[in-house]
């Protein structure tokens, strides 16, 4: 058996979804991305950055500088140098990650192509973070070899 429902209690619910409706529907025309008024584009996504898969980073304390060409980095130091086979250099929507090991451990670097200020003031066209091992990640400024 189905009841009938009738009368202002009905009329009234539909004119809240109604009104909800439409102001849901002004809201969203109120947040597109188009301007109507001052004729403006749509503001432009990030580009894809192309980083070569060569470069140099340097690290400020203790000094010490990675050097990224072909299936070698290059990680010099106070301590001396040390030669890692890269196993992965791979470009990614905002820069390249680099992940290098040898037998006494592993490093991965992250450069975007963001200026970096170095020691002196000196600028550089990348921005590194670089994780040696499990130790915190250090940030440093690089360019390309």
């Amino acid at each position: 058996m189905m009841a009938v429902i009738g009368g202002s209690a009905t009329e009234a619910m539909m004119d809240k979804r109604s009104a909800w409706l439409a102001a849901g529907c002004l809201l969203l025309s109120a947040c597109s991305s188009t301007s109507a008024v001052d004729g403006a584009p749509p503001p432009v996504a990030d580009a894809q950055q192309s980083l070569p898969p060569a470069f140099t980073v340097h690290l400020a304390s203790p000094p010490r500088t990675l050097r990224v060409d072909g299936d070698a980095l290059v990680f010099t130091g106070p301590d001396g140098s040390r030669r890692m086979r890269v196993e992965r250099n791979e470009a990614l929507f905002d820069g390249r990650v680099v992940t290098a090991r040898d037998a006494a451990g592993s490093v991965e670097v992250r450069v975007t192509a963001r200026l970096c200020l170095g020691e002196g003031g000196a600028q550089s066209p990348y921005t590194a973070r670089v994780s040696i091992g499990d130790a915190a990640p250090l940030m440093g400024c690089g360019g390309p070899r």
